[in-house]
């Protein structure tokens, strides 16, 4: 949580901790210029609970050109009971502060590869000061040769006369092999970031996303879950001072991702220094910075961590440059809240969880849906499939109107599909929203869930009202007795016959259920096609069939406008929940799918407007859609582009799959009464009236109308 009931009061007595807060005040520092080989000095870090300790430090060298920036880096051995107790620089370290005669050189930054962790690099302090005041440009370490020692130096079990810096992401070991054993392989300190309230799942899952996107830190699965208290905000004077344990988070609650350092710097101000290198090195930043308390320091042959939990916020990164993370105490940050209620009926029992993140668009959905996801497994800790009634809204500045959209959701426990909407809204304002900054602030979810499978599927469609529609019509189905026997086993033979004939052009290629393609196939000749008027009011007769029950019928009545254009049409009847993959563009203007008629919209107030007028997945969606076909009515209309379809919705209480279509003639006049015969020749004469100009009017723009 935010605390945002504090929030007001911490503001207003900011002034006032800033008095009362026992920081350390700024010490003198010590230019790389004035440091010796040979010089000893101690540093200080925590190993264990708050208390910091200290361990000696020895400069080997200084390297004028080997820094994070380009700039120096200081090269040292440390040594003492601290050292000896984590087995060596541990995860953690990073930020410890670095004293010669009392003071301030520098924060360790840096450790050896594959050998004792008693040789590190320390980044200078007036190279992290810089951060401040962080100029335009910046130089950049683009790659180094081994920098030679002014004499060999023994470290484990072997002796070096050369050091070689890796970057990020460089393999030690294959430097190592390229440069061998002579040089020793320094590599930046990662950073332990402890990840609580995530199952073996959800973090594995985060590994993946945060791979390449957290290059300076490596993620450990904390001990147990989050906090649904959260960590609190300036609830007190706290001490803290150059050596303490502190922590970069990025969530804080039931989720839990915290960073762990140590502080190397803290003016009278307020303003603060840590880490020695990067965080997340995205330059410009909003990141809470917090006191930690160590658990444990874990040992390891590859490179020994702190495990810890955070304790309070005390103040805001607002820097995360390549030398360092800088930031401002007693200055809160700005972060998400996201509250998940989660209901299942069948055992009667409500969970809730509760989290903050950081407020980044590009982090925001992702770490946004990793509790909700697994909160469904949570609250019923079981798997499978299930029924999901899910209702979100998100709060924002930047937003006309909070988006809030409730839909049901056949799925798995812990599945993305469940939470794939919830998703897409957080996408659409965050790294999908081309228009306008969106600052979020709250996020409120409520899921209710169920292990019954309550879904309809679409087996069925066809006209109950017809005019002039009998036996071998597209899309009738009369009464089941004998004498239609004969006629709809022929129309049954015609459509196989037309079915192999193919291929067929894209418009008139349909999906079809098993052998009820047959009903529904679109035929060339528009004699065999069910007749309606513009104004008439279509009836549909809509078959489903629940799950492992017996069907059910459902009428939808849609009404032809009497502007609608005369010709071949579609009657498309499609589940809510088919919609999406169906209906392309309709629902996703991003994906470039879907009907021609639809345009991507022109501002994010339009996007959000379609987004939340998305039909629902339990509802039948009836449509009538005009298609393109070789039909000369289509050629009729005034305009060659479609209409947009007209609509009918009818909402039911489970989710709606399949789609079924169903072709229809729009006609004017007393057309309909005229019936063409397979052995007729098609008279085009018979498409004009008065009205009409003649085909061959030379002043006629459109061959067949003015």
């Amino acid at each position: 949580m935010r605390y945002r009931s504090v929030y007001l009061t911490v503001l207003m007595t900011t002034l006032v901790l800033a008095m009362a807060f026992p920081v350390q005040a700024d010490v003198e520092t010590m230019t790389v210029s004035e440091i010796l080989p040979g010089m000893r000095g101690i540093a200080k870090t925590v190993i264990l609970g708050t208390e910091i300790r200290e361990f000696d430090v020895e400069i080997i060298d200084v390297f004028r050109n080997l820094g994070f920036n380009g700039g120096p880096l200081i090269f040292c051995r440390i040594s003492g009971d601290v050292v000896d107790e984590t087995g060596g620089i541990a995860g953690g370290y990073s930020g410890s502060p670095v004293y010669i005669d009392g003071k301030l050189i520098g924060a360790l930054s840096w450790g050896a590869y594959y050998t004792e962790g008693d040789v590190v690099g320390a980044t200078p302090i007036h190279e992290m000061l810089r951060t401040f005041t962080y100029p335009d440009n910046e130089p950049v370490r683009i790659g180094t040769v081994p920098e030679c020692l002014d004499r060999p130096m023994e470290t484990g079990d072997r002796t070096v006369d050369s050091v070689y810096l890796a970057d990020y992401g460089d393999d030690p070991g294959h430097l190592q092999d390229v440069f061998g054993e002579e040089t020793l392989i320094m590599q930046p300190c990662s950073t332990p970031l402890i990840v609580s309230g995530l199952s073996q799942t959800g973090f594995e899952m985060l590994k993946e996303f945060a791979g390449e996107r957290l290059p300076y830190v490596d993620l450990i699965q904390g001990p147990g879950g989050g906090s649904t208290d959260g960590v609190p905000i300036l609830l007190g004077p706290t001490m803290i001072e150059p050596g303490s344990s502190v922590g970069a988070q990025l969530a804080t609650g039931d989720l839990d991702l915290t960073a762990v350092g140590t502080l190397t710097w803290v003016a009278d101000d307020g303003r603060f220094l840590a880490f020695g290198h990067p965080f997340l090195a995205d330059g410009e930043t909003n990141l809470p910075f917090v006191t930690t308390e160590i658990i444990y320091t874990m040992p390891s042959e590859a490179r020994s961590f702190k495990m810890a939990e955070p304790l309070e916020i005390v103040g805001t990164i607002t820097q995360d440059r390549l030398a360092c993370v800088a930031g401002q105490l007693w200055e809160v940050p700005d972060m998400v809240d996201f509250h998940l209620a989660v209901t299942d009926h069948d055992i009667d029992r409500t969970r809730r969880f509760n989290y903050s993140i950081i407020n980044k668009e590009d982090w925001l959905p992702m770490l946004g849906l990793m509790i909700p996801v697994q909160g469904l497994m949570y609250a019923s800790d079981r798997s499978g499939p299930c029924t999901c009634k899910v209702n979100f809204t998100i709060y924002g500045e930047g937003l006309e109107k909070p988006i809030s959209r409730e839909n049901l959701v056949w799925g798995s426990y812990g599945s993305f599909a469940a939470l794939n909407e919830f998703m897409q809204a957080l996408n659409m304002v965050t790294t999908a929203n081309p228009f306008r900054e969106v600052k979020l602030t709250r996020v409120e979810i409520e899921v209710e869930i169920t292990s019954a499978r309550q879904t309809l599927d679409i087996t069925r469609a066809r006209y109950q009202n017809a005019p002039n529609i009998g036996p071998g019509a597209i899309g009738y189905e009369g009464p089941p007795d004998e004498d239609d026997k004969e006629a709809k086993d022929d129309a049954i033979n015609d459509a196989a016959l037309w079915l192999q004939q193919g291929p067929y052009p894209a418009d008139e290629m349909m999906l079809m259920d098993g052998m009820d393609m047959i009903d529904t196939y679109i035929t060339t000749f528009p004699s065999d096609l069910v007749k309606y008027h513009p104004g008439d009011t279509i009836e549909i007769l809509v078959t489903l069939r629940p799950y492992r029950e017996d069907t059910i019928d459902e009428v939808i009545k849609i009404e032809i406008p009497e502007d609608f254009p005369i010709g071949q049409t579609s009657v498309e009847i499609t589940g809510g929940s088919s919609a999406s993959w169906f209906g392309g563009a309709l629902y996703d203007p991003y994906m470039g799918i879907g009907y021609d008629y639809f345009m991507p919209p022109e501002d994010l107030d339009e996007s959000i407007e379609e987004f939340m007028d998305r039909d629902k997945n339990n509802s039948i969606v009836v449509q009538l859609v005009r298609i393109e076909t070789e039909d000369p009515y289509y050629y009729l209309q005034d305009n060659y582009e479609k209409p947009e379809p007209i609509k009918t919705v009818l909402e039911m209480e489970d989710i709606i799959f399949g789609w079924y279509s169903l072709p229809v003639e729009i006609v004017a006049g007393d057309y309909e009464d005229e019936f063409l015969l397979e052995d007729e020749l098609f008279d085009e004469s018979l498409l004009y009236e008065e009205e009409y100009m003649e085909p061959d009017d030379p002043e006629s723009s459109n061959p067949h109308r003015n």
